[in-house]
């Protein structure tokens, strides 16, 4: 995007960072994970037999059957083990993939990072949960719109890993004024 101000240019690009933040060991996220892999895994086992990744196909084949096996999984984590499991066949070609590693994506609709209270909101097979977790200086500076996550468990470590999304100010000029009027309400600005 390119807004023109006192005959300036300045351009809002769109900037996406990874931060790792590490959340306490809980049982209700060892579970979660645990039925996720399993989720997962049933998909990954119907695509490479029918050699499909076609979300639609594997969502109309194997939604029932995954709510039947993995019960205490919520419809979203379903829906979003079904994806990783689509793209893992991609990948992969169809190839029989065992999903090893213990992770759970999150997206916007089973997440809610909430920096200013140090907590986390995260959909369990429990219910939503909120978890709190130490506070970094980093996560001051890279403020911004939290799209999605990936919780991964590791040696009995839960690290949540998502991205943050915020827009760079770049002015053609060095005026100062331009940037603050941009920061501020660019659409309230008279040209």
């Amino acid at each position: 995007m390119v807004l023109v101000l006192n005959r300036e240019a300045v351009n809002l690009l769109n900037v996406f960072r990874t931060v790792k933040v590490a959340l306490p060991c809980d049982n209700a996220l060892l579970q979660t994970a645990i039925a996720f892999n399993r989720a997962c895994q049933i998909v990954l086992d119907y695509g490479s037999q029918t050699r499909s990744f076609n979300k639609n196909k594997l969502n109309r084949e194997t939604y029932r059957t995954t709510r039947e096996r993995v019960p205490n999984l919520p419809s979203a984590l379903v829906q979003t083990a079904r994806d990783e499991a689509s793209e893992m066949l991609k990948r992969n070609r169809f190839t029989r993939t065992l999903k090893k590693r213990l992770t759970i994506r999150y997206d916007k609709h089973t997440f809610k990072f909430y920096p200013d209270a140090r907590r986390v909101s995260l959909t369990t097979i429990f219910g939503r949960l909120n978890f709190t977790f130490k506070h970094y200086p980093y996560l001051d500076h890279w403020r911004g719109e939290y799209t999605n996550a990936q919780l991964l468990v590791r040696k009995r470590r839960i690290l949540l890993i998502f991205r943050s999304r915020f827009q760079k100010v770049i002015c053609e000029s060095d005026s100062s004024q331009a940037i603050f009027l941009v920061a501020t309400n660019p659409f309230e600005v008279d040209a």
